[in-house]
């Protein structure tokens, strides 16, 4: 048998409840030329049972089940490169699913346009609330390498904005694909950290990738919300965001990109520190990040390097303010209340939104009835005209006419 077109790489850790559904969302892929490698990577709660029932079912003609020792999503991808026989790769985590057309859209443009890489947009779904949300703005910005019009027919390249190439793309794997030739050739694997080891790998073959190809389509469903999650359980590998920068930096120093790509790096680093201090969930781990971001965490990252209001997010700018000249206590306090300020925002927000939405559903009830009151009156005067034809005024008019159209007739001839 010949190699696939792709090779869906899934890495599994505890994901009994959702596996079935990413799979599924494979098993409906109008493109069908692909192989599954299915890394579990130490689950305990019956993952591999629900794999191995799936490969036995044979809805899939090539489906790989490694399994390995726990050591994170990383090092599972990783073995899954190594299996990988397909010209593309697509990483699918075990609690995420996708559309039916992604597959076929992703490798029609990967092959039209010679693309490295192939980006899409992507829907958040709430696993709480089970429903898709957009992502919060700003999550993604296509349009600052490419609008949508050119993105039909050409690529991009980081040179195009680098100053925006980290923040308009994110770090996540899932939502690109990746010519395997291309990762092989660059060398870019995983680090061995338990979380944000996705930061190095994606960034570096986004500076790397000589053609990025862009798809303005909602292909993926990122799963959030989700008890038991690696976003979740942030607190057990507080520093690997750090430690996963520090390798991004170090990557592109070696590649001869740092000072071509630091704007954009110090812009994504900032944020990254901010998310990862603030969403702890324990106070060791709070007192640790935070205290490593103020001994010279952030310094080594070259965030301090820039003027703090020369940042373009206001709230990176505040963030910088507050970490390097209040206590830790003070700190607190301040993002408590402006907490307290962003909750009132976002309830002001929301009353102006379902205002606006009020009006507009008032405004299509006033033409709905309207429309009916046309649409009544409309069926009166059928009515009246479809009587009249009926009326014997109108058949001997209609009689009368006979007889001269007949006499002109004549003459004619």
């Amino acid at each position: 048998m010949g190699s696939p077109a792709v090779s869906v790489i899934m890495p599994v850790y505890n994901c009994r409840d959702y596996v079935g559904h990413a799979l599924g969302s494979l098993a409906a892929q109008s493109f069908q030329d692909f192989e599954i490698i299915c890394v579990d990577d130490g689950s305990t709660d019956g993952s591999l049972d629900v794999l191995s029932t799936e490969k036995a079912s044979s809805r899939f003609s090539s489906f790989t089940i490694v399994t390995s020792k726990h050591e994170g999503p990383g090092v599972a991808r990783n073995v899954g490169l190594e299996h990988a026989r397909g010209e593309y790769i697509l990483f699918l985590d075990a609690d995420d699913f996708i559309e039916p057309v992604l597959l076929e859209h992703a490798v029609s443009k990967a092959r039209a346009l010679s693309a490295d890489i192939v980006i899409w947009d992507l829907w958040e779904y709430n696993d709480l609330y089970q429903r898709d949300q957009h992502p919060p703005m700003g999550t993604l910005s296509f349009s600052n390498l490419m609008d949508a019009e050119r993105a039909e027919t050409e690529t991009c390249s980081w040179r195009d904005n680098p100053d925006a190439i980290f923040t308009s793309f994110q770090n996540w794997p899932w939502n690109k694909l990746f010519r395997k030739a291309f990762l092989d050739e660059e060398r870019l694997r995983f680090p061995a950290l338990r979380r944000t080891e996705d930061c190095t790998f994606t960034c570096l073959a986004l500076v790397a990738a000589k053609r990025i190809a862009l798809l303005y389509e909602r292909l993926s469903h990122y799963r959030v919300a989700r008890p038991g999650s690696t976003m979740a359980n942030k607190d057990s590998h507080p520093l690997d965001f750090l430690a996963a920068l520090t390798f991004l930096r170090r990557g592109l120093e070696e590649r001869g990109l740092w000072e071509e790509t630091k704007q954009s790096f110090t812009e994504w680093a900032a944020q990254a520190c901010i998310h990862n201090l603030v969403t702890l969930n324990t106070v060791g781990a709070f007192q640790l990040v935070y205290y490593h971001l103020q001994k010279g965490g952030m310094q080594q990252l070259g965030i301090l390097d820039r003027d703090p209001e020369s940042y373009d997010a206001p709230f990176v700018r505040e963030f910088l303010v507050h970490l390097f000249s209040d206590s830790r206590e003070d700190f607190l306090f301040w993002w408590a209340s402006r907490g307290e300020r962003a909750q009132g925002e976002s309830h002001a927000h929301f009353d102006l939104v379902e205002a606006n939405w009020l009006a507009a559903r008032d405004e299509a009830e006033r033409v709905t009835r309207e429309l009916d009151r046309v649409i009544i009156e409309r069926d009166e005067a059928m009515t009246e005209l479809n009587c009249l034809r009926r009326s014997f005024e109108y058949r001997f008019g209609v009689k009368a006419c006979k007889i001269p159209r007949a006499i002109k007739n004549k003459l004619v001839q």
